[in-house]
């Protein structure tokens, strides 16, 4: 995911302010969902979710 990160915030110079902002959405509801999976395994469900 860091990875990811870093290639986006290279191109973003690149990037219409849309695609940009879409791509960055798109990463950050990806994010969101490993964290609510790992809270789910690590059975903490007093947790809030995202």
């Amino acid at each position: 995911m860091g990875n990811n990160l870093n290639q986006l915030t290279k191109t973003a110079k690149f990037m219409s302010v849309k695609r940009l902002e879409k791509e960055g959405l798109l990463m950050l509801e990806n994010i969101k969902n490993i964290i609510n999976k790992l809270s789910d395994d690590w059975k903490n469900s007093k947790r809030k979710k995202f």
